[in-house]
């Protein structure tokens, strides 16, 4: 199975986004500002078959577009805060053999293939370094939750599911499903902004820190200020 749409929780987050920008610009007495950016993401994902004895453990790095949306506060000049959501993109591997001997295949079992779907929420804490009247630096740091899910499908006639109270056991053969995870680290990233009246242009790397590697973005966007 590959997804196909948008998944529910971009959906959540871009909803509770647009509403956090009404509010921001009925009043603004810290500062509200809003943006998006657009960009090249980077990252790994470890797919994981619970038929295939351990799971097949296969990494799949991608490279490609990717996207953010973000809203925060900037109370003062120096610092400021944000919460954003980060769209990593898909990743894929292809069908293969399970098992393997030589480069051989030796078993029947084999997996058709396996999509992901890498996002994001972070909130960070920013500070802010001007260059000059409308040229600034930026750091971020603060904590990430990633969200991983993928669909994969293959067939495993070698595979045996042992029913513990009869002791019969069932051949799994054809086989689809989903897997989701999610862990929580620290994200961090920094660039440059340059403003222009109520708009700001951002050019900026962000990572995060990941068991299955480091999700980066690198993008160029723009921020708002209601």
């Amino acid at each position: 199975m590959v997804y196909r749409s948008y998944s529910i929780p971009a959906i959540l987050s871009l909803a509770a986004f647009a509403g956090m920008t009404v509010a921001a610009a009925a009043e603004d007495p810290l500062g509200f500002y809003v943006g998006a950016e657009l960009g090249h993401a980077t990252l790994q994902n470890q797919f994981e078959n619970p038929y295939a004895g351990g799971g097949i453990g296969q990494t799949a790095t991608r490279s490609g577009l990717g996207w953010d949306a973000f809203i925060g506060i900037r109370p003062v000049r120096w610092l400021g805060a944000e919460v954003q959501y980060m769209d990593f993109g898909r990743t894929h591997i292809g069908s293969s053999y399970i098992h393997t001997f030589n480069g051989r295949p030796v078993l029947p079992d084999f997996l058709d293939g396996a999509n992901g779907h890498s996002y994001a929420a972070a909130a960070f804490a920013v500070a802010y370094l001007p260059l000059s009247r409308r040229l600034e630096l930026f750091a971020k740091l603060g904590a990430s939750r990633l969200r991983t899910s993928y669909s994969y499908a293959g067939y495993f006639p070698d595979v045996c599911l042992v029913n513990t109270t009869t002791g019969t056991c069932t051949t799994v053969g054809q086989v689809s499903g989903k897997v989701n995870s999610g862990e929580t680290d620290l994200a961090y990233g920094g660039g440059l902004r340059f403003q222009i009246d109520a708009f700001a242009l951002r050019l900026e790397y962000q990572r995060l820190n990941s068991r299955f590697g480091t999700p980066a973005l690198v993008s160029a966007g723009f921020t708002w200020e209601p």
